[in-house]
């Protein structure tokens, strides 16, 4: 690297913080990883900068953990990818480039970072990252390689100070006559970005502030994970949930001085972007596609020889003047902001929590005699007249009734990509009293020539229980016209129940959720759930490939639909053939017994299904002391019990339960004095 302002890494806040981050304890920096940076811009008005998506580059070393054949296929495609895209944005010679995230694949280890380390050091000009959710793994931060041992973010700073001189994981600056913002969302392998979130809520206050403070600046907005629907099922539901994507959509749009804000993480082809990216509030929302990794061609449709590059951004003043995406195939794409669809969340519902939606005692517009929005939200469908396809349609059903229609039709290829289409529509209804049940009555009809595969793709009916402040519903019943079949990425408690599908007439359908969910999920009543919101999902899912040369469709049309209680038990639903991906609801930590203790202490946890259970303890300082369990456990009550040896001193400790991908912490006081507890 030619340049370096080390000098200029200067922070506005200071203090020490002791963090506890998903089995890993930290002490922060003094000065906190967040802030506004002076003097790393550029001073003249009229400049370009540069925009790479997701570098992605991956480490491989033959008899050490990176020797995996992702790894290997990574270091031999990715790195001399990375360095075209170096080559040509030297080529371009913009006064600067800021990275959308994931600059590398993996885990967040220090390896990784150093093969990107290298790997840029050609650059002619700054570079400047923010994190992804291959960035940071709170693991990887205490590896015995890592040059810097026990610190938040380690690996990721490690790369700052040796390409920028930067320590900060979210911080802003001024170039021209604008500001620049750079926002990491982490969230990786375990730990997603709400938990990010909530571990530091100073992040969004410190924006809030920042872009408050330069409410007067036309402002650039660069950040990971999308904050608007791109349109595929597993994008949309991975990253920030409804409550986070609303605080930073409306902590973006408050002053008026966003301009564009720019996202990586999707992988997708250059011509999608128009498809995919959006307007709101006077923002536009740009999806750019990644610099050297893969590209998804099978979600998003090509037309470009290469939709790997560069993005070019030209300013004049206060004006944009150009935003271009660069090809290693030596095309260049203008992308223009104002042809972008107005987002609305009246349609999608997005940057809503299902426990706030609109509700009521019945469904509205319930056989679809409205315009579908009044009292639906939908999905984002992208327009492709060929493959990968999803239609929704309101369609006549005789001279005087309509009915809704949903279709998905697959790539054509052979190759799963836990890629999802899906077609749907979603309403919240009001939990009935407890001591009703309700009952949903729909009519449906399938042609059977539009139902090819059905192992791969299937029309269902959902209905899932939410409650307040929490993103995982408290169950989710997936009653699937085919196949059973499970989401990437559902949490919670989760069935899907099978019931074979009529052809071609209209068949009526009884479904009884709450005698369902108490067959199916037997450890907790439906009356104990505390349910806000039921909501009603009607879709078409297709796992976009095929099984052989004919491509993957099913379309299902839905009409009379009618949400009722009753006052006494119903039957479960008859039509049920059979039902898989049972997940039960993760597991319950309980505080131990006694604390403060000596010599001893009972640990006991609940696990409501079979696991790989992880159990350690960390001191105040985020130091490892002891690793109490690291098994698969089967589900039920279980208990421990922990007594430390005379080197364990007297304090606070951290106990922190892992299990599966999900995580609990209690604190512990170990005592050997006596003392007089209330």
């Amino acid at each position: 690297m030619t340049w370096n302002n080390r000098q200029h890494g200067q922070r506005l806040f200071a203090g020490i913080t002791v963090f506890v981050l998903f089995g890993v304890g930290y002490v922060a920096a003094q000065n906190p990883p967040y802030g506004y940076v002076p003097n790393i811009g550029v001073a003249k008005k009229t400049f370009s900068f540069g925009i790479w998506g997701d570098p992605q580059v991956a480490f491989y070393a033959p008899g050490t953990k990176f020797d995996n054949p992702d790894s290997k296929r990574n270091y031999e495609t990715v790195v001399p990818r990375l360095q075209q895209a170096v080559a040509l944005t030297n080529q371009l010679k913009p006064e600067f480039v800021v990275t959308l995230g994931d600059n590398i694949h993996n885990t967040g280890e220090w390896e990784n970072f150093n093969l990107f380390v290298q790997t840029v050091k050609p650059l002619q000009m700054p570079l400047y990252l923010l994190m992804g959710n291959h960035d940071h793994v709170p693991e990887a931060d205490t590896f015995a390689t890592n040059p810097i041992k026990n610190r938040e973010f380690a690996n990721f700073i490690w790369a700052q100070q040796q390409i920028n001189g930067l320590e900060l994981v979210v911080y802003s600056f001024d170039a021209g006559d604008w500001h620049f913002v750079l926002f990491s969302q982490a969230g990786g392998n375990g730990y997603g970005v709400d938990d990010f979130m909530a571990k530091h809520p100073e992040f969004l206050t410190w924006l809030d502030a920042d872009l408050q403070a330069n409410r007067e600046r036309p402002t650039m907005f660069f950040t990971h994970h999308p904050l608007l629907p791109v349109g595929r099922a597993q994008f949309d539901t991975y990253g920030p949930g409804a409550a986070n994507r609303a605080a930073l959509m409306n902590v973006l749009t408050r002053y008026g001085n966003v301009k564009f804000a720019f996202f990586g993480h999707v992988h997708n082809t250059v011509a999608s972007i128009p498809e995919i990216s959006w307007r709101y509030k006077g923002t536009a929302f740009i999806l750019m596609p990644n610099t050297a990794n893969f590209i998804r061609a099978a979600d998003y449709l090509e037309t470009a020889n290469s939709s790997w590059g560069v993005g070019m951004v030209k300013l004049n003043g206060t004006v944009c003047e150009a935003i271009t995406f660069h090809t290693l195939a030596d095309e260049i794409i203008t992308i223009d902001p104002n042809a972008f669809a107005e987002y609305d969340d009246a349609v999608y519902g997005y940057l809503q929590p299902e426990w706030t939606w609109p509700a009521g005692a019945r469904l509205s517009n319930a056989s679809f005699e409205e315009p579908l929005n009044s009292g639906w939200f939908v999905n984002h469908l992208l327009s492709y007249d060929t493959p990968p396809i999803q239609k929704r349609l309101i369609q006549p059903r005789g001279a005087s009734r309509q009915n809704l229609y949903l279709y998905t039709k697959a790539k054509d290829r052979q190759v799963s990509t836990n890629s999802y289409l899906t077609s749907e529509v979603r309403q919240a209804l009001t939990p009935p009293a407890p001591e009703r049940w309700p009952v949903l009555k729909l009519s449906y009809r399938i042609k059977s020539t539009e139902y090819l595969h059905p192992e791969v793709c299937r029309p269902y009916v959902m209905i899932s229980g939410h409650k307040n402040q929490t993103r995982v519903p408290q169950f989710a019943i997936s009653y699937s016209l085919g196949s059973a079949f499970s989401f990437a990425g559902m949490r919670g408690a989760y069935v899907s129940l099978e019931i074979p599908p009529s052809f071609d007439d209209w068949n009526e359908l009884l479904l009884y959720p709450r005698a369902d969910y108490e067959r199916y999920f037997p450890d907790k009543k439906w009356e104990t759930l505390e349910l806000q919101r039921i909501v009603v999902t009607l879709g078409v899912m297709n796992e976009n490939y095929t099984p052989n040369s004919e491509p993957a469709e099913a379309g299902v049309a839905f009409d009379a639909l009618d949400w009722s209680t009753v006052d006494t038990p119903t039957p479960t639903s008859v039509e049920v053939a059979g039902a898989r991906y049972y997940q039960p609801a993760s597991f319950q930590l309980y505080q131990n017994y006694p604390n403060p203790f000596h010599p001893s202490t009972e640990i006991e946890f609940e696990l409501r299904r079979s696991a790989k259970v992880q159990i350690k303890v960390f001191d105040l300082a985020g130091r490892f002391v002891a690793m109490l369990q690291d098994a698969d456990m089967r589900a039920g009550l279980h208990s421990l019990e922990w007594q430390p040896g005379e080197e364990v001193a007297d304090g606070v400790y951290f106990l922190v339960v892992a299990v599966d991908d999900e995580m609990a912490l209690k604190k512990m006081m170990r005592l050997r004095r006596k003392v007089s507890l209330p």
